[in-house]
């Protein structure tokens, strides 16, 4: 971020597209676009509250921060937006590079009950895959389709669609309608989505079709989706 910034203090005439972040002191010539990744988390909830079959489900997230218990806390309002009652327990590895501790705590959660876990933890979640696989329980991924990695055990994956937060960003330059400061990008923007694509997991299709339609409401505004494990007693 600090090269963004003094590239971009260097060349004011310039514009600067920065995404996932948020650049400040540049607000003239930096747009800085954020996700808001609770919206697909929901959905990402939602189906898994739908599928478990022993009603308890599990959240590996890198770290304890704002940022990642965004995510954390979508998944847990969209499972509990489906079963009230549903548990769901949450631990976090300390990095976004630790597989081995990331396994550990996926085979404790599978032990406690959860018969799906999903992983908001970048490279450590491959720990969670392997633990998945090896144990015999679903995995959740998140940002890129990683249901690619390991057809046999990933579900689900929630996607972040920076390709078109860049491309709507270029046009928006080209036209000349780029503004600078801070903004966000979610389901309304098509920045966000789920999938299935490539799993071998059976999913009925009505799961997804729930989980779209929840979507839709997020859009219109009817449902609002918390960014916060505050907002749902946590």
């Amino acid at each position: 971020m600090e090269a963004v910034t003094k590239v971009a203090t260097a060349y004011p005439d310039q514009k600067f597209l920065f995404v996932d972040g948020t650049i400040t002191g540049c607000d003239k010539n930096v747009t800085s676009v954020s996700f808001r990744d609770n919206e697909k988390t929901f959905m990402l909830g939602m189906v898994a509250a739908m599928k478990t079959e022993t009603n308890s489900l599990g959240v590996i997230a890198a770290l304890n921060v704002d940022s990642l218990n965004m995510f954390v806390t979508g998944f847990i309002a969209g499972a509990e937006y489906v079963k009230p009652d549903i548990k769901v327990n949450v631990k976090y590895v300390g990095s976004f590079s630790d597989t081995t501790t990331a396994k550990e705590m996926a085979i404790s959660l599978h032990e406690g009950g959860a018969d799906i876990v999903a992983t908001f933890s970048g490279g450590s979640g491959l720990g969670v895959f392997t633990a998945a696989k090896e144990d015999g329980f679903l995995a959740i991924g998140c940002d890129t389709n990683q249901c690619l990695i390991d057809p046999s055990c990933i579900m689900l994956s929630g996607i972040r669609k920076i390709d078109v937060v860049i491309s709507d960003g270029i046009g928006s330059a080209i036209k000349g309608t780029l503004k600078g400061g801070a903004t966000s990008a979610g389901l309304a923007e098509n920045a966000l989505t789920i999938t299935n694509e490539g799993s071998k997991v059976e999913l009925d299709p009505s799961y997804l079709d729930a989980a779209f339609k929840a979507g839709d409401k997020i859009i219109s505004g009817e449902l609002k989706v918390p960014s916060k494990l505050s907002e749902i007693g946590r």
